[in-house]
């Protein structure tokens, strides 16, 4: 490879702004990059593989996000020239592109993506007609479904003119065949099917047959997205056919329509052919493309229409490289000379050494590779985590046809090599491209003077960046292997460079992984430091806060952050244990790290009030003292006939370490107003209920407005050893299990329950946490359905504690065990509220930055909780502005900026259209009136 490569991107499409952010991101010296767009704005529009909703639903068509390219072109470092393209040479001499202006700009490799325009950024000099005007993009779907309008009004005026048939009943029927057995091709003929109904409203006496050619099965047969996929096309009357690969493409004549000729030689007629080229077979190189026997020169239009054919249609792009020998040319659209090794979205027209060599021999796999499986061989990252194709990939990875969120994030995304939005090869293949074979002589060929190797251009991009900023690049040990993952949407290329490619240097990418993950982190630690500092510079000359609550809520929530372990550093990366939570009572401060689409760090920071907030400097002895001391004094001596205690959070986030503290600071402070105490303890794990130190199984009875727990042995202790020692054995013979996120994780949750002289009961629940889909990934059959369990109970509190904060007439606490065992401190619709807090909520949350997404959702309810008062007295009108966004941001998960300002005096009175005009999207603010209307018919 040269000391310095010039690389030339025409146009602003996926593929070179995808190549563009690698090679920006890895930081390659030695290419030099110019981008010549005419539009210095594109499109790229966030779809998933396979997804058919684009098709099927037109009004998710506009749905893009909007790039600039002269700023992507200043962050990867880039040369922009704002220009068309008038013309592209590519020859062994010389190698240049001319611009509109008459300027040359010379280049080693080029890549061409016109983008999803009729045109592109190709200036036609020479349009041959009709090609431009009836041009089917692909991409998106209003052209696309304008250009097949036009076509169809051609044909109806007689400007084209096909046979059709004239069907016995009358009218006529307009044939359509989409070739091809990828999604591109499965979604142009949904799309086309939405089209041609439409049609067939529009004239009644027409109607519109849609034939699909596919290989002998649908790819990724027996998945779900695929068997959705028959579906679809039994649903949308699709007949489909196994024919590929197809010999030939026959023109219409005034005897014969147009036809495609299967292998069994068996002809299929149509009036209007789609050739999707991501499908088509390697072994058939030319597509039935029209060729010059003197001059070799085969012909592909701008829009790869097939010359001589109007009615046939191929879709895709096209990347080239230059030759160094005499070999054939072909041309895109009139000035546009390919050399070798040019390939069009998929359809390889030559890929070969030599102009002379042979094809190779194309055997596909008995099934194509899918996206998904491809990614999971893939160990290494390098996808850019700056950029605009952040939100991008982003975008793509909320879809549900992939994993979850969360894993998509943190894991799918950071699995391959190359991450390249194009026009997808949609099988798998093999060819030589070491300089070996690049340099030997095909037969009957003299041998060339000495010159340079070249590589296709993301082969020479990748070599150069397996390489490393610092390091020269592998010689090749063998066949360079190119392998393609197939997808609608997204392509991803890796290139193995040799035998030791496979396994680059586990050093060097460690090195530089953690080069960029440092740099990153500290970007992310000095935002964080600076917000905290203005946190802390606002509370300066202000009183703390009181250690108890004033307001008339029955709850004391305390918000607790635990410390970040030895043992987070080691199995994390640095970004994720950046400490994100800043307790600052009573008001606990969560920042979310995340990028801007301009690539420059930010923090999103929220603010949660709660009783009192703890930071990691606070004991467990402490906390007891200030705040669960009183409710367990009251309980003993029988000013409150009930009391609970609980902690909940994420699973990890030192739930027993807090409810074990507090138990043993309590055990003296019952005996203080009690000579005797019982005491018993059952495990719940979903529906099943047992005794911890018997086993035996026992249930919960709703007796009146009392909850009772049946079949439980309850042990009296007259001292405090004895209480102790029970206490103790109890933990132990809890359930619980090593995972990924804690070695001593509790599969069940933990109820205590304290019976003194008095009558008074006090109950202790030490709750299992939270696990998200991504700290599930390493559980076994059963963790999971432990899991799965544990979440339902959880969420089902969730829901109360919510209706307890509206102040709702109804809470839903029969829905689970857990939530009908806490009824006494959630049911407060009957009876008058206690004169002091009964109940302690401790919400335990993480610092790490990666469990940020669940410390919010843990710390949403602590807050709404904090906040809900005695609203029989109040009333929902006396809320303020911060308990209303609070309700709305709970109800909703999302709380808009407008909202955020208005008390609920104003913003319950508010008819629908008023919502509507606040936030400025119909369907939130329908939403949010639906919720009003469900909050107040709830308290009358």
């Amino acid at each position: 490879m040269p000391d310095e490569l010039t690389l030339l991107l025409v146009g602003s499409g996926h593929a070179n702004l995808s190549l563009l952010a690698v090679l920006a991101r890895r930081g390659q010296a030695n290419i030099r990059v110019t981008v010549v767009s005419p539009s210095r704005t594109t499109y790229l529009t966030p779809r998933q593989a396979y997804c058919l909703a684009d098709a099927v639903n037109p009004k998710k068509e506009e749905k893009k996000t909007t790039v600039s390219v002269v700023d992507f072109c200043r962050w990867s470092g880039a040369r922009y020239i704002e220009s068309e393209v008038s013309s592209i040479s590519a020859s062994s001499n010389k190698s240049v592109a001319v611009l509109a202006n008459g300027d040359e700009v010379p280049f080693d490799y080029a890549c061409v993506a016109v983008g999803s325009t009729s045109l592109g950024p190709v200036s036609l000099q020479k349009p041959q007609p009709g090609a431009p005007s009836l041009a089917v993009p692909l991409r998106p779907y209003p052209e696309f479904h304008k250009a097949f309008s036009k076509f169809y009004d051609s044909v109806k005026s007689g400007t084209i003119r096909l046979r059709g048939t004239q069907p016995k009943e009358g009218g006529k029927v307009f044939r359509v065949v989409v070739v091809g057995d990828g999604p591109q091709a499965v979604e142009t003929a949904l799309a086309l099917r939405v089209r041609g109904r439409q049609l067939e409203m529009a004239h009644t006496d027409t109607k519109v047959t849609i034939k699909l050619v596919g290989s002998e099965r649908l790819p990724f047969k027996g998945r779900a997205v695929y068997d959705r996929l028959d579906k679809e096309l039994v649903r949308a009357e699709i007949q489909y056919i196994p024919g590929l690969p197809i010999e030939s493409v026959t023109h219409a004549s005034a005897f014969t329509p147009a036809s495609v000729k299967m292998q069994d030689e068996s002809m299929l007629s149509f009036d209007l052919g789609v050739m999707c080229l991501p499908s088509t077979r390697a072994d058939l190189p030319n597509f039935g493309l029209p060729a010059d026997p003197e001059t070799n020169r085969f012909t592909v239009e701008s829009t790869l229409q097939v010359t001589g054919m109007p009615n046939v249609f191929a879709l895709g792009s096209c990347a080239l490289m230059p030759g160094k020998e005499p070999h054939p040319t072909w041309t895109h659209g009139s000035d546009i000379s390919l050399s070798q090794g040019t390939h069009v979205a998929g359809a390889i027209l030559k890929l070969a050494a030599r102009p002379t060599a042979k094809v190779p021999k194309f055997k596909p796999p008995r099934r194509s590779l899918a996206i998904m499986s491809f990614l999971r061989k893939r160990p290494r990252v390098i996808l850019p985590r700056g950029g605009p194709d952040v939100k991008l990939a982003k975008g793509v990875a909320s879809r549900k046809a992939w994993a979850d969120r969360d894993r998509t994030e943190t894991r799918l995304f950071e699995s391959f090599d190359i991450y390249c939005l194009a026009k997808p090869l949609n099988r798998l293949a093999s060819w030589d491209y070491s300089e070996a074979a690049l340099s030997r002589p095909a037969p009957g060929v003299a041998s060339p003077p000495p010159r340079t190797p070249m590589s296709p251009v993301l082969g020479a991009a990748v070599r150069g960046v397996r390489a490393g900023p610092h390091r020269a690049p592998t010689p090749a040990q063998g066949p360079t292997q190119l392998e393609v993952a197939p997808a609608a949407d997204v392509c991803v290329v890796a290139f193995h460079w040799g035998e030791e490619a496979t396994t680059p240097s586990t050093e060097q990418a460690t090195a530089d992984a953690a080069l960029m993950a440092v740099d990153k982190s500290r970007e992310y630690r000095a935002l964080i430091d600076q917000e905290n500092s203005k946190i802390a510079a606002k509370r300066v000359g202000k009183p703390l806060a009181s250690a108890r609550s004033t307001s008339k809520s029955p709850f004391v929530v305390i918000a607790r952050k635990r410390p970040i372990l030895a043992g987070d550093s080691t199995l994390l990366r640095p970004e994720d244990v950046i400490n994100s939570i800043y307790s600052c009572s009573p008001t606990t401060y969560v920042h979310r790290c995340q990028d801007n689409v301009d690539t420059t760090t930010a923090i999103k920071t929220t603010a949660f009030k709660t009783s009192f907030s703890a930071d990691e400097a606070t004991t467990t002895a402490q906390l007891y003292d200030t705040h669960v001391r009183p409710i367990v004094s009251n309980v003993a001596a029988g000013k409150l006939r009930q009391g609970t205690i609980f902690a909940y959070g994420q699973t990890g986030s030192g739930k027993t370490f807090t409810i074990s503290g507090i138990l043993g600071a309590a055990v003296a402070d019952m005996f203080r107003h009690s000579s005797s105490v019982t005491v018993s303890a059952i495990e719940m794990l979903g529906k099943t209920i047992t005794d911890v130190h018997t086993g035996a199984p026992v249930s919960i009875c709703e007796v009146g407005r009392h909850v009772e727990i049946r079949g439980v042995s309850a042990a009296i202790c007259p001292t405090e050893a004895d209480l102790a020692h029970r206490v103790v054995r109890a933990s132990e013979l809890r359930a619980t299990a090593s995972t990924a996120r804690n070695s001593t994780s509790s599969r069940s949750h933990l109820v205590y329950s304290f019976m003194f002289e008095s009558g008074a009961q006090l109950r202790v629940l030490d709750l299992a946490g939270s696990e998200s889909t991504c700290d599930q990934l390493e559980h076994d059959k059963d963790r999971v359905k432990q899991a799965a369990s544990i979440n339902t109970s959880l969420m089902a509190l969730k829901e109360c504690l919510r209706r307890v904060a509206e102040g709702s007439g109804f809470v839903p606490f029969r829905q689970d065990p857990l939530t009908l065992l806490l009824k006494p401190c959630l049911d407060r619709t009957k009876g008058k509220l206690p004169p002091v807090p009964d109940t302690a909520v401790i919400v335990t949350v993480s610092p790490l930055q990666r469990d940020c997404r669940q410390s919010v959702a843990s710390l949403r309810y602590g807050a709404l909780l904090c906040s809900a008062a005695d609203h029989k007295d109040e009333g929902l009108m006396a809320w303020g502005k911060e308990q209303t966004a609070m309700w709305v941001e709970t109800t909703l998960g999302f709380c808009p900026d407008p909202v955020r300002n208005l008390p609920a005096k104003r913003l319950f009175t508010m008819t629908v259209e008023q919502l509507k005009r606040l936030i400025g999207k119909d369907q939130a603010g329908q939403a949010l009136y639906d919720e009003i209307y469900k909050l107040k018919r709830a308290r009358r």
